[in-house]
């Protein structure tokens, strides 16, 4: 168990089956494990037009 911190990066894996888990290690620390996909967002998320 771990925590991660908002603008920490880490690389992303895939996610299970039901696409309600991300599988990530955090760039940093080298930790490695499962979080619920709610909580990260990609790079092309931030990039998204806000108008």
């Amino acid at each position: 168990m771990g925590i991660g911190y908002r603008d920490q990066k880490c690389r992303f894996h895939g996610y299970t089956r039901d696409v309600n888990w991300a599988h990530i290690t955090m760039k940093g620390s080298g930790v490695d494990g499962w979080v619920d996909r709610h909580l990260i967002s990609t790079a092309k998320e931030s990039l998204a037009r806000t108008s």
